[in-house]
Formats: structure tokens, C-alpha cells, sequence
């Protein structure tokens, strides 16, 4: 269960390392002003980047069951554990819809 906490927060480190020379790449890239020749090396720089450095491996994963799926980005829990907790007030900005 905790092996993906472990997992995605290693994913998220090497991405943080990485995202400013990402964007330095893209934006020389896609600069209209440089020569073809230095654009078409930069995408072949851009393009050997290994593909744990990049931001689609991050996956969200539930903080309290590690589940995969139904995360909820505000909180970062699955829908179950949204379920449980907001009834009991433990989620801030979380209220009760009564009809």
C-alpha cells in the first residue's frame, strides 16, 4: 500500500529536478527567432530526456489508503475516504448539502 506513496513522491522529486531545464527547452523550441538548425537540436535534446523526469509519470494517489483511483486534487484522497471524513468535519471547506 505505501510502496506508491513511496514511488510517486521519488516521481515527483525528479520531476521538480528537472522542470526548469524542461521549460528552458520548450520555450527555445518553440521561439520562432532561432535558426531551424539550433530548434531541431534542441528538440533532439528535448526528445533523450528519460521519461521518469517528465510530469505525465505522476500519478495522485490517496494519502490515508494509497488507492489510485477517484482522487480528489483538492485533498488528495480517494472519494472513499472523502466519504468518511467529511461528515466528521476533518475536511476544511467541506459542508453538508441538505435539501
Amino acid at each position: 500500500m505505501y510502496k506508491h506513496l513511496n514511488k510517486d513522491k521519488i516521481q515527483r522529486q525528479n520531476f521538480l529536478k528537472m522542470e526548469l531545464k524542461n521549460t528552458y527547452n520548450k520555450a527555445v523550441f518553440s521561439n520562432s527567432q532561432i535558426s531551424p538548425q539550433g530548434r531541431w537540436l534542441m528538440n533532439l535534446r528535448f526528445t533523450d530526456l528519460k521519461p521518469e523526469y517528465s510530469s505525465v509519470k505522476i500519478k495522485n494517489y490517496c494519502l490515508f489508503t494509497g488507492r489510485s483511483r477517484a482522487i480528489y486534487k483538492k485533498f488528495k484522497i480517494s472519494r472513499i475516504m472523502l466519504r468518511e471524513k467529511s461528515p466528521k468535519g476533518l475536511l476544511p471547506g467541506v459542508v453538508r448539502s441538505i435539501w
